[in-house]
């Protein structure tokens, strides 16, 4: 199952190294593309408990979905730039 995510707090190419690299690292987790311009995580998964082990990864390194950054946790993750 191909899932997209758009991720907050993706700054530059070791960011997009780290998700990338802690993604994969996730049982049946496989095909995983960073789009550091598109703010996004692109991977294949062989179940829904696995997209949400990456939710769950994504959240615990900084990187969590779009849809559940609030509005402070925005403002916070602007001014750590």
């Amino acid at each position: 199952m191909k899932t997209t995510f758009e991720i907050e707090n993706l700054k530059c190419s070791g960011c997009v190294k780290t998700a990338a690299e802690e993604v994969t690292a996730l049982d049946g987790i496989s095909n995983v593309i960073v789009s550091l311009e598109k703010n996004s995580i692109t991977f294949e998964s062989s179940n829904e408990s696995s997209i949400n082990k990456v939710e769950g990864k994504l959240k615990e390194i900084g990187y969590p979905r779009k849809e559940e950054v609030s509005l402070l946790e925005k403002a916070k993750a602007y001014l750590n730039k």
